[in-house]
C-alpha cells in the first residue's frame, strides 16, 4: 500500500489495513512486560499486531474471538495466549475477556473458548 510516512503507526495512512473490516496492522516496540494487565509477562520487543482501528490510535479494538485466536496460535505457535511468539493483548485491562487467567504472570493460561465475543487482539512477538 501507499502510506504517508507520518509519525507513528496510529492511522490507516501510516499502517496497512487487514482483511477484517476496520482492522489495522501495526508495529510497536512493546519491550519487556511485567504486571501489565493488558498483556502477559514476558519479552515482547518489536511486535507486529493487528486489531481494530480506533480514532487515530493503535489497533486497540478487539477483532478476534478467543476461538479465532486459539486457531491461529495453534496453527503457527504453541496454542497458549501468554507464551511463544503469538500472544494476546487485551485493551480492556482484563485478560479474562480472552483467556482463563487474569494474572499476567500466570503463563499457564488458556484461551477462553466458551466465549464467542470479539475480545482479543493478535500480537506476534520479537519479529525483528
Amino acid at each position: 500500500g501507499a502510506f504517508d510516512g507520518g509519525a507513528g503507526n496510529k492511522s490507516a495512512a501510516n499502517s496497512p489495513g487487514g482483511k477484517i473490516s476496520q482492522s489495522l496492522w501495526s508495529v510497536y516496540d512493546f519491550e519487556t512486560q511485567t504486571g501489565n494487565s493488558k498483556a502477559f509477562d514476558g519479552v515482547y520487543d518489536n511486535v507486529l499486531w493487528v486489531g481494530g482501528f480506533k480514532n487515530a490510535d493503535e489497533p486497540y479494538t478487539p477483532i478476534l474471538t478467543p476461538t479465532e485466536m486459539w486457531n491461529i496460535d495453534t496453527k503457527i505457535d504453541d496454542g497458549r495466549p501468554g507464551t511463544g511468539k503469538t500472544a494476546v493483548y487485551s485493551p480492556a485491562d482484563d485478560l479474562t475477556d480472552c483467556t482463563d487467567r487474569a494474572n499476567p504472570a500466570n503463563l499457564t493460561a488458556y484461551y477462553l473458548l466458551t466465549s464467542s465475543t470479539k475480545e482479543c487482539i493478535l500480537m506476534f512477538r520479537q519479529q525483528f
